[in-house]
């Protein structure tokens, strides 16, 4: 299996947290990430004027926000794997209970296959290739 390659601005140095909140990298990762059929579907949370998806993808638990209202985007992977501690922090800072409902969802499938897909994916700090002919 090829390692999928994904681009964020902030990268922690043991690569378990990783986020960008510029659109262009942003809908760069959307594309390959569909392209490779890690999002084979969105599931959306609408909560007032946010809208977000919540999905495992290789070893990570990514969440992307777009405030409708403000036009902010934001992307983040976690590496939650034996770090519940990390998770439960996240989970706290999710406003609506449908949405922590599927975030633990996300970090327990992620971590039941994470031996299996923990090299599939890999966090690149940087600019993604190709972003001005998205």
């Amino acid at each position: 299996m090829n390692t999928i390659k994904l681009y964020v601005d902030n990268l922690t140095p043991d690569e378990k947290v990783g986020s960008t909140d510029k659109p262009n990298t942003i809908a760069y990762n959307n594309k390959v990430m569909l392209s490779a059929g890690l999002l084979d579907e969105f599931t959306d949370a609408l909560q007032d004027d946010i809208a977000a998806y919540i999905k495992g993808i290789g070893r990570y638990v990514c969440i992307t926000t777009v405030s409708l209202n403000d036009h902010k985007y934001n992307m983040m992977f976690g590496d939650f794997h034996n770090n519940r501690e990390t998770a439960s922090k996240v989970k706290s800072n999710l406003d609506d209970v449908n949405t922590k409902v599927l975030f633990m969802q996300e970090v327990n499938e992620v971590s039941k296959n994470y031996d299996i897909q923990k090299d599939s994916v890999k966090l690149i700090k940087g600019t993604p290739p190709f972003t001005n002919n998205l």
